[in-house]
This record gives structure tokens, sequence and C-alpha cells, in this order.
């Protein structure tokens, strides 16, 4: 399967080598390895691999990147009624658990799970524009 560099990627392989990925390049998924040129890069899952690549077998794995980064790990403060402050507001939460329940893992706060990060990139605008988040 096809992924693709939404974000700039500049670290060590999971081989121990340097890269330097840049956003728009390819690479592929051999079972749960992003790999580019017979290097092996992270595993699909992974925190790099959720934060700068995305699936791209449908041409969309830029946008369904910058999607994914922006729901789930740009900053942005809402302000609760009882005055403290989080990610999402609860009128968010409430909407998340009750429409997107299979994209989140059971936990106290809101965290996306595998099936996220590959979504239909229909479900994540619908997603981004029910929180009123651009990408």
């Amino acid at each position: 399967m096809k992924y693709i560099c939404h974000k700039h990627y500049k670290g060590i392989a999971t081989s121990g080598k340097q890269v330097n990925i840049h956003r728009g390049e390819h690479c592929e998924l051999d079972k749960e390895w992003l790999y580019r040129e017979d290097e092996i890069i992270c595993a699909v899952n992974s925190f790099v691999g959720c934060q700068h690549f995305a699936r791209d077998d449908d041409g969309h794995g830029l946008e369904r990147g910058s999607l994914t980064f922006a729901i789930a790990h740009r900053q942005r403060i809402r302000k609760w009624k009882n005055g403290r402050t989080a990610r999402f507001s609860e009128e968010e939460i409430e909407m998340l658990e009750r429409e997107y329940q299979r994209f989140l893992k059971p936990f106290d706060v809101i965290l996306f799970n595998n099936d996220f990060y590959a979504a239909d990139i229909d479900d994540l605008r619908e997603m981004a524009g029910k929180l009123g988040i651009k990408a």
C-alpha cells in the first residue's frame, strides 16, 4: 500500500540511519513497516508514522495527513463552561463519542485509534467541519 509523507520528517529511521523525507515523497507499507528504497523508516502506527505519514492509495494522502494532524495533534484551546480549558469542548467530546466512536480509543480523554489515521477522506472532512478545523 502506498503512503505519503504529509509533514517533513528529519530523524532517525528504524535502521538507525539519519533520514530526511520531504513532504510529498512516497513510501511503501510492508506488513506494519513503512519503508523507502529498501530502508525501514518506522512502524506505520508509531508516533512518527501517525504524525508524518498518511495512507495514499486513493490519492488523498496529503489532505488525509493534514486533516488527521490538525484534528489529533494541532494545539487548540477550548474553554469549558466551568472555566477549565481543554483541546476539545464538552460538546465536541460528546459529538465525537456519539458519531465517531469507531475512531476513538476507550480512555478518559480523547485518543484516536489506528483506524482514524487510515479513515476515508470524507469522514475526516466531515469531522473537521463539525469541529471547526481547517487544514
